[in-house]
């Protein structure tokens, strides 16, 4: 855990830390080309949760173990971060930015009135696979889960394909 953390930390500072000229101004004259927009004004960081933390580090690992270096660069470039570093600089890099997006447009509600809440233990290789699926689709695994319940209430054959795979599946693991 320690060596993820450090890894964002590094991935952030070098998400902040320039080197050389912005984009279209000259080395060595210092003139700004014309074309060249001007940079945004650096955002403040803002700290994160120590529970904000964990889940950026839980996103770093499974961006790492999913996606290949292409992939993660791709990835940051649709999101205007750096594509330069290592895999785990990048996946940190994307982790945070997601992270602050996340907590940015998170509002603080309720949970709707009505509705009743569930605990589920999955093994590490459902658990992936859950969160995988959910990166994949941009959406919450909840999400995805309410959907897969909906799908059994919804289809009387998913409903008993999923029963007899249950069945099979011989209790928690």
């Amino acid at each position: 855990m320690a060596t993820l953390t450090a890894a964002i930390g590094k991935a952030d500072a070098a998400a902040r830390k320039t080197t050389g000229p912005p984009p279209g101004v000259d080395a060595a004259t210092g003139e700004v080309a014309e074309s060249a927009q001007p940079a945004a004004p650096a955002k403040a960081k803002a700290k994160r949760s120590p529970k904000a933390a964990a889940q950026a580090a839980a996103e770093v690992n499974v961006l790492v173990a999913s996606a290949d270096a292409a992939g993660l660069k791709a990835m940051a470039r649709d999101r205007g971060l750096a594509t330069t570093g290592t895999k785990v600089e990048v996946a940190a890099r994307i982790a945070a930015h997601d992270a602050d997006t996340a907590a940015a447009s998170r509002s603080v509600s309720k949970r709707p009135e009505g509705t009743k809440r569930i605990t589920v233990d999955l093994d590490p290789t459902r658990w992936k696979a859950l969160r995988l699926a959910a990166v994949d689709a941009g959406l919450p695994a909840a999400r995805l889960l309410r959907v897969c319940v909906d799908r059994i209430a919804d289809d009387p054959g998913f409903a008993a394909e999923v029963a007899d795979a249950a069945a099979a599946d011989g209790g928690v693991r």
